[in-house]
């Protein structure tokens, strides 16, 4: 356990893909900027069609996790990462 106001020298190792993070390549940033003003733009019309609602509640979700799914698959490139 680390003192309060300390920082950790070195990333803990994380063995499972599901839970690593990776840095992205500018263009990889690119990608994932384009995949997120594209869910953006389409929760916008939605909400212009589907009043406030457990209805939009659901497709909240859903894109939110289409859109993180979506993030974590342009990530996962090599090409796309530092």
């Amino acid at each position: 356990m680390s003192q309060p106001g300390t920082q950790r020298a070195t990333s803990p190792v994380i063995n499972n893909l599901e839970f690593q993070n990776w840095r992205l390549t500018d263009q990889g940033q690119q990608h994932v900027d384009g995949i997120r003003i594209a869910f953006d733009v389409l929760l916008n019309e939605v909400k212009e069609v589907i009043p406030d609602s457990r209805y939009l509640s659901l497709v909240k979700t859903d894109l939110e996790r289409a859109c993180m799914t979506a993030v974590k698959g342009i990530a996962a490139q090599k090409g796309n990462q530092e």
